[in-house]
């Protein structure tokens, strides 16, 4: 299962590395055309939003698969390994209700928008199921590893390892 869930993870940030390089390149596009041609790429901002969701959502359990999110370490590295083991558990926890809140809100708002064919207004009229479903999949992959991390923690935390 964790294997799964790690080469899962490694699809789903390799895709949002590919998504962001996608990003760059529209970007520089719409720059380019705007300011040398006088010629903005009209639809480049709608598409842009979509694809930074998209690496945000399918970057982040990665991220925390690997412990590459963001912490403050200062107060931290001060602390006994037995109180760091405790705050981690503790830590997860609350992470995994964050989530488990986000997914269960985009889920619903992306169920909503199905049953109610709700498009964006703009020339696109993109079906905002769409882009929604990129973040319950990422929300819901985030939650996976939270709970893995969760379980990790509270292992070394009854053995007493680092």
């Amino acid at each position: 299962m964790r294997r799964f869930v790690g080469r899962f993870n490694l699809v789903l940030a390799s895709v949002a590395g590919a998504v962001m390089l996608a990003l760059v390149l529209l970007t520089a596009s719409d720059v380019t055309g705007r300011y040398l041609f006088n010629a903005p790429i009209t639809w480049s901002l709608e598409i842009g939003e979509y694809l930074l969701v998209f690496c945000v959502y399918f970057g982040m359990a990665y991220s925390v698969q690997t412990g590459a999110h963001i912490s403050v370490e200062l107060v931290y590295q001060r602390l006994s390994r037995r109180i760091q083991r405790n705050l981690d558990a503790a830590v997860s926890i609350l992470v995994l209700v964050f989530w488990i809140v986000l997914l269960w809100q985009t889920s619903d708002m992306a169920i909503g928008y199905l049953q109610r064919n709700v498009k964006s207004e703009t020339i696109l009229a993109t079906p905002l199921f769409y882009p929604m479903l990129l973040v319950v999949i990422g929300s819901f992959a985030t939650c996976v590893q939270v709970i893995l991390n969760i379980y990790d923690n509270f292992v070394r935390l009854l053995s007493g390892k680092s």
